[in-house]
């Protein structure tokens, strides 16, 4: 073993070590949160327990977010019935424009609106769109990334959400 994964080793069992940018290894729980959704209700992330949550931002001024919603709703209809919520959290962007864009794309999958970015700001978010994926018991999850197969703890970009391996890996979860 090289010193440098030796080093990696130690900062991952003993502290905890930055994942992907987010304060969070896989395996524990993400930070719970409450947003309101397209009606006006609160989302709470802790009530989902018992489901595979994956959780999305992104923001309708993010060219490659709108590039990303098509495949989510595709993953969405894949998922139909199955104990997964794909939650799109519009942050650091105006409503009624990330309404006009769910409207345009016929979203059905759950939306909340993160306006001020104080969640992303939790969840380290550097960029738009990146996505977490949170098993049933609302901890963090590795997958491995659609567009090259490495494992990561958050998916920067966007992807093919409803290619066979990542879907595959999704129903693993349930």
């Amino acid at each position: 073993m090289t010193r440098i994964s030796v080093a990696l080793l130690i900062c991952f069992t003993l502290i905890g070590c930055d994942v992907g940018g987010i304060a969070v290894a896989p395996g524990e729980e993400l930070p719970e949160f409450t947003l309101p959704d397209l009606k006006g209700s609160p989302f709470s992330l802790v009530k989902q327990r018992g489901k595979v949550v994956i959780i999305n931002f992104w923001a309708s001024w993010c060219q490659p977010c709108i590039q990303e919603i098509p495949d989510l709703q595709r993953l969405q209809s894949k998922l139909k019935g199955e104990d997964v919520v794909i939650l799109g959290i519009a942050s650091q962007d105006i409503e009624k424009d990330a309404r006009a864009l769910v409207e345009k794309f016929g979203v059905t999958y759950k939306v909340v609106f993160d306006s001020d970015g104080t969640i992303a700001r939790r969840y380290s978010v550097g960029a738009f769109p990146e996505t977490f994926v949170v098993d049933k018991e609302g901890k963090l999850v590795m997958v491995a990334d659609p567009k090259d197969g490495m494992p990561v703890a958050k998916i920067l970009g966007p992807r093919n959400w409803s290619a066979p391996r990542m879907l595959n890996q999704i129903k693993s979860l349930l």
